[in-house]
């Protein structure tokens, strides 16, 4: 017998998975009305879980700030069809609340509700496939319920080669 088809929509983070190196780029404070960047190295390695209906990562993060470890657990949904994302750091013993939304052709778009400094905000997280060596993942927050977003982190992934 052969497998059950994944639904539409569940094959959205497929262009993600193995291992890449990242470019990371952050704010050094968020929603602060600053533009101070500051750039580092990391890893991330991307498994299927779930038949390929979900995804978990490993993160390696080299921030000047202080090295973290870090995973993303992606979600499907079969009945709404969306994702919904995890984050999940060592430097935290809790899990960030999700980001859920879908893709559009290459891109995706995700959207939560969270808490910064004591004050609610929305969190809007993209991922775009950029072709088979390239991806980029990007967050933003809006204090402002949507009616204006901040970025405040860029990942450029480039996958690594085969040894």
């Amino acid at each position: 017998a052969s497998p059950t088809p994944r639904p539409q929509g569940a094959d959205g983070f497929d262009f993600l998975l193995g291992s890449w190196d990242v470019r990371h780029r952050k704010l050094r404070a968020r929603l602060a009305g600053r533009s101070n960047w500051y750039e580092f190295p990391g890893r991330l390695d991307v498994q299927p879980i779930l038949g390929g209906l979900a995804n978990i990562d490993e993160n390696v993060l080299e921030d000047p700030q202080g090295r973290y470890l870090a995973t993303s657990l992606r979600l499907f949904d079969r009945p709404s069809g969306t994702w919904a994302i995890y984050w999940i750091d060592d430097r935290s013993p809790t899990i960030d609340p999700p980001v859920v939304g879908r893709f559009d052709g290459a891109v995706g778009h995700f959207h939560g509700d969270d808490v910064l400094d004591g004050r609610p905000i929305r969190v809007r997280c993209s991922y775009e496939n950029l072709g088979a060596e390239q991806a980029r993942w990007s967050q933003a927050f809006s204090p402002d319920a949507g009616a204006t977003w901040e970025v405040n982190w860029v990942m450029d992934f480039t996958r690594q080669k085969a040894e």
